[in-house]
């Protein structure tokens, strides 16, 4: 019987038996799917990584270690990622609040703004707006470019209830 991968990733509730969902296959076939979605749209590796909500080490694991498995649950997801559903990112509104939050980390942590410009593949006046709060709006491939940025360099952010604050964390 050919049991049909369900499209909400690793949740084990969401498979019929959620055995399959934590079993292995290989991954040959993944990182080709993910090169080609890399080639086909531009977008690195790290934010399609995240984008399909799998941790970004098991897609750089699959693709500069030569993994030779993955979980079938990740490979589901990748496999529900499209070109059209990649490039749809560049044009789905999202609330451009968190990214500017990391653009602003990035550019206190010292990196320069033609860099984080060129990370998030904007303008530096797109960029300089951004910073300055003055977009609310940012595409969703904007604002995973900005995270996949700060995951790379370490920059993470959490609130912090008691005092009604944002707090930066550096990984140590």
């Amino acid at each position: 019987m050919i049991v049909p991968l369900p499209t909400a990733g690793c949740r084990l509730d969401a498979w019929p038996d959620p055995t399959l969902a934590a079993s292995w296959v290989l991954a040959r076939p993944f990182r080709a799917h993910v090169r080609h979605l890399m080639d086909a749209t531009g977008v690195p590796w790290r934010v399609l990584a995240i984008a399909a909500g799998i941790p970004s080490g098991v897609v750089e694991s699959i693709l500069h270690r030569h993994r030779a498995r993955i979980r079938r649950c990740d490979a589901a997801t990748l496999m529900g990622w499209t070109v059209a559903r990649v490039c749809l990112l560049s044009i789905s509104p999202t609330d451009g609040e968190p990214t500017r939050r990391r653009v602003q980390a990035l550019l206190a942590a010292g990196h320069a703004p033609r860099l984080v410009a060129d990370w998030l593949q904007v303008e530096p006046t797109q960029l300089a707006a951004l910073a300055d709060g003055q977009l609310d709006v940012v595409s969703e491939l904007t604002a995973l470019r900005a995270e996949a940025a700060c995951e790379a360099h370490a920059l993470a952010w959490r609130r912090n209830a008691d005092e009604d604050a944002d707090v930066w964390l550096a990984a140590a």
